[in-house]
């Protein structure tokens, strides 16, 4: 997860003097997830649905697939740049974002496109699903202190590239 210093809403709550440092972070944990994983999906709940009433961009190693169909009905709307996204964010209050190596969007159906997007991500990485919620599980302390240590490794250069 990529989290402000600062408490904000969201990433394009920040004043725009900031985005340049949010830019360069957020290229920093892509370069780590392509060196590390070899792919990289990207979501954020820009201040709505939060379970954490604060900005925090979450990065996945994992690939999600964007489909045609999600955009002709209307789930995704591409976005050229983080612009698009803050004036989103300027005109709503709030805004959704999803990125993958198929380019940025604004997610229009909030339900649909995160239903897929997990679904996608159980079936492609080591996540799971709770059985009596349907959630996925959390990795808990060992996998952040793990997370943790691989980044380490990474920002020395130890760690061995990936896929």
């Amino acid at each position: 997860m990529l989290l402000t210093r600062d408490h904000l809403p969201s990433h394009m709550h920040a004043p725009k003097a900031l985005l340049p440092e949010f830019h360069a972070a957020r290229e920093l944990m892509h370069r780590y997830l392509m060196e590390s994983a070899g792919r990289a999906t990207y979501y954020e709940n820009g201040a709505r649905r939060q379970e954490v009433p604060h900005a925090h961009l979450h990065g996945f190693p994992f690939e999600a697939e964007v489909l045609p169909e999600w955009i002709g009905a209307g789930a995704l709307e591409q976005v050229t740049s983080w612009d698009d996204v803050r004036e989103e964010c300027e005109q709503r209050g709030h805004y959704y974002y999803l990125g993958t190596r198929q380019g940025h969007f604004l997610v229009r159906k909030y339900s649909f496109v995160l239903k897929a997007v997990r679904a996608q991500l159980v079936s492609r990485s080591e996540a799971r699903r709770d059985p009596l919620t349907g959630h996925i599980i959390r990795g808990g302390p060992n996998m952040v202190e793990a997370t943790r240590q691989m980044w380490r490794r990474w920002l020395n250069g130890t760690v061995e590239p990936g896929p």
